[in-house]
């Protein structure tokens, strides 16, 4: 199924059985920021604990580096997008499986 804006895709992260493996283990779901016609996409692995704390990807100490290495090349959340590859936690903070990053990506 296709997507016809990030809200929508979010929604169904929420709720659609497709994304329901990770869901089931962490039920925060982190989406990215950013502006939505970015000069630049930030993609990560999946959130760490603080992200999944706060629902932001990127927000803990590695989120302070990535903001002063933005910063150095002119880059800021006004004109990037910032996200990660899966949008849940997986347990134990261990590699997304081969699944878990195919059934992110449905759309």
């Amino acid at each position: 199924m296709r997507y016809s804006d990030l809200d929508e895709l979010y929604d169904a992260y929420r709720c659609d059985p497709a994304f329901a493996g990770l869901r089931q283990e962490h039920i925060r779901l982190v989406p990215g920021i950013g502006t939505r016609e970015p000069v630049a996409l930030l993609v990560g692995e999946a959130p760490g604990a603080t992200e999944n704390l706060w629902q932001v990807p990127f927000c803990g100490p590695s989120g302070k580096l990535l903001r002063q290495l933005m910063s150095l090349a002119g880059l800021s959340e006004e004109n990037s997008y910032i996200t990660n590859v899966v949008k849940y936690r997986p347990p134990l903070n261990r590699t997304p499986t081969q699944q878990e990053v195919v059934e992110s990506h449905l759309s």
